[in-house]
């Protein structure tokens, strides 16, 4: 699996983990009501790969639990192969793991930015995000209702010993199927609390039907129609939305296809974000991904920053604009997350000169 595609696969769960917000993002916020999680572990079974099962045996040598997360658990239940796998282990040796999974053949991919507590690597073209940390307290911070901002969606609180074979479900994900026997649907458990948050959620249940199959939640439409059509306001929360259009939306782009992600772009919300965020059109911006040679299936991620920082260099209202998108998140103390697209980013912009 080339570098790329591992990190569109695991940069778009991202928005489905819940300890990449809590643990390893900024929480904030005060603690406030949530909905009551229920904490009695459920019997589940489910199956592996042997590739799969091969790895999980060498961490468990060193880790009292090693434990599935996320949407990946139902994805598991519905029979479906996973994309990628989150995992959560129990070890006081989580050094010699990592020497373990070395010596075992994994290939290691930087995360300089993480905690060592964090690690990534591919085995057998599969991707793998393992996260030390003691489960109970895990699973007492894995809740609505605390400081951490958390991605609302049942799913994403799944906690699935595979040791044990049980499962914490904490808002009943596990519960909400669809009508094939094996389906399972997204279910929105709280209402997003500002215009960013409800674009996060909105990102994360198009993620999750393009990599896990999981169906969105009923209703989404008239949900995502509401998201997408009120106005972000002004900065910081302008700034806000504009960055998960940074950050995000080259993934749309890969993974849901151009034709989804333009209603994106376009959307009020994005509009206006970008308007009053850095001061850019992105009108103008479909507009140049519109008129690029070939099919919209062969569009990428790529033709999207490349679009979006040509259409930043020509503001010039905006002297910070003035080295398009890499000036603009350097100023702001922002990296970009896709940098896998940058050298191919440059040569589009180059191209449409």
């Amino acid at each position: 699996m080339k570098r790329r595609t591992f990190v569109r696969l695991v940069g778009a769960s991202a928005l489905g983990l819940p300890f990449v917000y809590g643990h390893l993002g900024s929480a904030g916020g005060k603690r406030r009501a949530g909905p009551a999680p229920n904490r009695q572990p459920q019997p589940l079974t489910l199956k592996f790969s042997p590739d799969e099962a091969a790895l999980l045996a060498v961490l468990s040598r060193r880790a009292k639990s090693v434990n599935l997360l996320g949407g990946a658990v139902l994805a598991k239940a519905a029979g479906a192969e996973l994309p990628y796998v989150n995992l959560l282990v129990d070890s006081a040796q989580f050094a010699q793991v990592k020497r373990d999974l070395f010596a075992f053949g994994v290939s290691p991919v930087a995360t300089v930015e993480m905690p060592s507590c964090f690690i990534r690597f591919m085995y057998r073209g599969q991707p793998y995000s393992v996260l030390n940390l003691d489960r109970e307290e895990f699973a007492c911070q894995n809740v609505l209702g605390q400081q951490l901002e958390l991605m609302p969606l049942a799913h994403n609180f799944l906690v699935y010993s595979i040791g044990e074979q049980r499962v914490l479900d904490p808002y009943g994900a596990l519960q909400s199927r669809t009508a094939r026997p094996d389906g399972f649907r997204s279910r929105l458990v709280e209402p997003p609390r500002s215009c960013v948050a409800g674009l996060e959620v909105c990102l994360a249940v198009a993620f999750d039907q393009a990599l896990l199959g999981i169906a969105a939640p009923a209703g989404h439409e008239d949900f995502e129609r509401q998201v997408l059509g009120a106005g972000a306001g002004q900065e910081p929360q302008a700034g806000a939305v504009f960055q998960r259009v940074v950050d995000y939306f080259p993934d749309l782009v890969e993974l849901r296809g151009w034709d989804f992600a333009r209603r994106y772009l376009v959307s009020p919300l994005c509009l206006s974000a970008a308007g009053a965020g850095p001061g850019v059109d992105l009108r103008r911006v479909e507009a140049a991904i519109r008129a690029v040679p070939g099919p919209a299936t062969e569009l990428s991620g790529a033709h999207l920053l490349a679009a979006l920082h040509q259409e930043m260099c020509r503001v010039e209202k905006t002297p910070a604009l003035a080295g398009g998108l890499a000036d603009y998140l350097a100023a702001r103390k922002l990296p970009l997350r896709r940098k896998d697209l940058l050298a191919e980013m440059l040569g589009e912009e180059r191209a449409a000169v």
